[in-house]
């Protein structure tokens, strides 16, 4: 979940999440909360550092054995 802002994507705050829980009448762990603002942060971050070609992927490279 991003949303736009100014700059660009910018990552979903609790305002956000609550409005969604609010209206869409889904129940959410406080866990699964922290999970999908934590999962926005990520994402917007990873979008930005995505731009430039060298960036290093997010995850360990898979060694075939």
């Amino acid at each position: 979940m991003v949303k736009s802002g100014a700059m660009g994507a910018v990552p979903v705050e609790w305002i956000d999440l609550a409005a969604w829980v609010s209206l869409s009448k889904v129940s959410l762990h406080p866990e699964e909360a922290n999970i999908i603002i934590d999962c926005s942060r990520v994402y917007v971050t990873w979008l930005s550092k995505a731009k430039d070609l060298n960036c290093a992927a997010p995850f360990p490279d898979v060694v075939d054995e």
